[in-house]
């Protein structure tokens, strides 16, 4: 009986002791510590997610100054959790651990983590970093953080672009100091028709669907043609479609009167990929003195006259994919829909009516792409697109007092324009003989036709037959040498040959030098030759003695990326110079009067540098530029000084990834600006536009598991509306001033993913 009780007695404290064991593990709290495996110092401030692997349940933990992340044991996890640590310039850590122990896990530093992928002018995608261009990618990223809706609302915030505001013709951009008419936008390598006064209007090209932006600055006239002369942005749409089903949608409005809706859905099936989107923007116009946050009703006075014209945008697009064995097929279709309001003063005795316009633009984009490879280096690209463009101006007499309008039977204020495009571009990349040689063959044909009472003959058309070959020699790891040539035969002008010459030496895996002399060259477009845009608002005149713009190009480009105990650092610094023979340019002699004129030289040149820094969570950035222009006068033996403008640029933005928010700051300063106009003599003078400077602050917040999206923040926080411009604006916007902004916005974005 005694061995009995002994015998229990001894499973009790045999069963209480594992059970105090048990608690006392369940008790202990779950560490993690993070430590550099290369220099062997613990990292504070990396992620590390703990996911119960029963309940899906997560928390996110940043390390502390010791490295050490802390799941405490009050948290309600069951034995198996899932942990996933990252941290900028490290590769990315998962693992399964006890709940209650202690482990140390080393990461190892990836320069993989600042790899970007960029197309534009490459032989096959690759990284910014290994690139033979200087490139500025725009991530999708930092198109968020801005809260921007259209192109020039990121580009305005750039380093050495400088955008242009017309409130009827639209947004244009320079680029190293040449304008809008040498810049080649394309959106997935298809290029954007239907300029006006020389330029593609930004403020039309809506970011929605876009996945990132990729800027070249420098001529790529050997690979793209004609306008690619100071640059050329490409815009790349979003294709990757992960889940089989998803949908977005957002709406996005200012204080000013802006309501912007859009939504997507996307799906893959099987092989089969695609998506379509819809968008609607809607501004109804701002003036100066309206309040703050709303807009006056429209009385039958001046003030129906705004500096910011009304406008209303709709955008519609559908893509559909296959992958293929060796590649991908991709249809793309988009159309947009505008229409923006000028309402004009009160005129006769009793001030009873206006003269009122609508400008009306349509386009309709088509493209099927076939990019087929047979393995990493024998690449085949075919891009098709057949792009239509109109222009429509109805002119209207409006009855103030009965509210009724009826079209103005003036002869020639009444227009319609249109533009379309049928092109087609192929491109082949092999490797011959040696394992330090590639080359590229492509073809790019475009016909261009424009339509219209103002267009001479009321048809014009330009076809341009190209055929360009490039080849890159790596003679050692350290030297990339790629020479170009491009031949072309136009229908209007005999086209020269254009060479180029590209170069990359690579100093240390952290440093390279980038080297490029090339040839560009810009016919004058149809409307530049023969459109004659003459009512009681405009004087635009064609001329069909222009002739073509040929440049000649160099840079010498240094860039330094480090990555070290969790701090990236990037600098830039870069000098190129720009000739241009016969440069194109539309000058101003009155408030209304334009004509294109062929200046006998002009030169762009100038410096910049730019530097990122990212600690943690904190990513700031700093950059500068001076650029310099000179053109030669009409008429005159001297050659003006040249005119320099200076940049300046900065953000900080700073990820609270425990609350799922981040906030950033942007902020750039535009130095004053020469200009040349024509005076009331008919000859070219030289002016300038003032200096500003703009400021933005926004914020984001994710909630619902990321389901929901909101965004805040304050646009042009110091108020800038209109600058001084010695000599005249634009066209629309009056004679001594240049609208810049429409004065400070508040705006808040509310965004659904599922």
């Amino acid at each position: 009986m005694y061995s009995t009780a002994k015998y229990h007695l001894q499973r009790v404290i045999l069963l209480l002791g594992m059970t105090f064991s048990v608690l006392y593990i369940h008790a202990q709290d779950t560490k993690v510590t993070v430590i550099d495996k290369t220099m062997g110092t613990t990292i504070p401030y990396a992620h590390v997610q703990f996911t119960d692997i029963k309940t899906s349940k997560s928390e996110i933990v940043l390390t502390n100054n010791d490295g050490v992340a802390t799941l405490p044991a009050t948290e309600n996890f069951n034995q198996q959790i899932a942990i996933h640590i990252t941290y900028i310039g490290f590769k990315t850590f998962n693992d399964t651990i006890q709940k209650g122990t202690s482990i140390k896990v080393k990461l190892s530093e990836s320069i993989q983590h600042l790899e970007q992928v960029v197309v534009t002018g490459q032989f096959s995608a690759s990284s910014p970093e290994k690139a033979l261009h200087k490139i500025t990618l725009i991530t999708r990223e930092k198109i968020d953080a801005l809260n921007a809706v259209s192109l020039d609302q990121v580009l305005a915030r750039e380093l050495n672009m400088s955008i242009s505001k017309d409130n009827v013709l639209g947004s244009s951009i320079s680029i190293q100091g040449l304008s809008g008419e040498n810049v080649k936008i394309l959106i997935d390598g298809v290029p954007m028709i239907g300029r006006l006064n020389g330029n593609i209007d930004l403020s039309q090209i809506n970011l929605n669907d876009i996945e990132r932006i990729e800027v070249v600055e420098g001529p790529l006239s050997v690979s793209y043609g004609s306008n690619a002369l100071a640059g050329t942005i490409n815009l790349i749409t979003k294709k990757d479609q992960q889940k089989p089903l998803s949908v977005n949608a957002r709406y996005y409005g200012e204080n000013i009167g802006t309501h912007n809706v859009d939504g997507r859905i996307g799906f893959k099936k099987g092989t089969y990929f695609g998506a379509a989107n819809f968008t609607r923007n809607f501004f109804d116009g701002w003036n100066v003195d309206d309040p703050t946050w709303e807009n006056p009703a429209l009385i039958a006075d001046s003030s129906r006259v705004q500096l910011w014209k009304p406008r209303t945008q709709y955008l519609a697009g559908f893509k559909l994919g296959k992958k293929l064995k060796h590649g991908t097929v991709l249809y793309n279709i988009n159309g947009f829909d505008e229409k923006i309001t000028n309402r004009g003063t009160p005129r006769g005795p009793y001030g009873e009516s206006a003269f009122d316009d609508l400008y009306l633009t349509k386009r309709l984009d088509n493209s099927i792409n076939v990019n087929v490879s047979v393995d990493t280096i024998n690449q085949l690209n075919v891009l098709a697109a057949y792009n239509l463009y109109e222009r429509k101006r109805e002119a209207y007499i409006s009855d103030l007092t009965g509210v009724t309008s009826r079209p103005n039977p003036t002869d020639g204020v009444s227009d319609t324009t249109k533009t379309t495009l049928m092109m087609l571009r192929s491109t082949f990349t092999g490797k011959p003989v040696g394992k330090n040689w590639r080359y590229q063959l492509g073809v790019d044909l475009n016909n261009e036709i424009a339509f219209g009472e103002r267009i001479k003959d009321k048809e014009q058309s330009i076809g341009d037959y190209a055929g360009f070959a490039s080849v890159e020699w790596q003679p050692n790891l350290k030297w990339t040498i790629r020479p170009g040539i491009r031949m072309s035969y136009n229908t209007q002008y005999g086209a020269p040959v254009v060479p180029s010459l590209y170069g990359k030496y690579q100093l240390k895996p952290t440093m390279a030098i980038r080297g490029s002399i090339a040839r560009g060259f810009r016919a004058p477009s149809v409307k530049e030759l023969y459109m004659n845009f003459v009512d009681v608002n405009h004087n635009i005149l064609g001329n069909t003695d222009l002739k073509a713009e040929t440049a000649l190009h160099t840079s010498l480009n240094y860039s330094f990326v480090q990555l070290k105990k969790g701090r990236t650092l990037k600098i830039k610094v870069g000098l190129f110079y720009n000739q241009i023979q016969n440069k194109i340019t539309l000058a101003q002699s009155s408030t209304t009067l334009y004509s294109y004129a062929n200046i006998e030289e002009a030169l762009s040149l100038g410096f910049n540098a730019e530097g990122q820094y990212n600690i943690g969570h904190l990513k700031t950035s700093l950059g500068f530029s001076y650029t310099g222009t000179q053109n030669s006068l009409a008429n005159t033996e001297t050659k003006p000084e040249i005119g320099y403008s200076p940049q300046l640029t900065s953000s900080l933005s700073y990820d609270f990834k425990k609350y799922k928010s981040n906030i950033s700051v942007f902020w750039k300063f535009s130095g004053q600006v020469p200009q040349i106009i024509l005076d009331e003599n008919d000859n070219l003078q030289q002016s300038f536009i003032d200096a500003y400077n703009i400021l933005d602050v926004t914020a984001n917040k994710k909630f619902w598991k990321d389901r929901v999206i909101l965004g805040i923040g304050v646009k042009n926080i110091l108020d800038v509306t209109n600058i001084s411009s010695s000599g005249g604006g634009g066209a629309h916007s009056g004679g001594s001033s240049r609208p810049i902004a429409p004065g400070r916005v508040y705006f808040v974005k509310l965004g659904l993913q599922l």
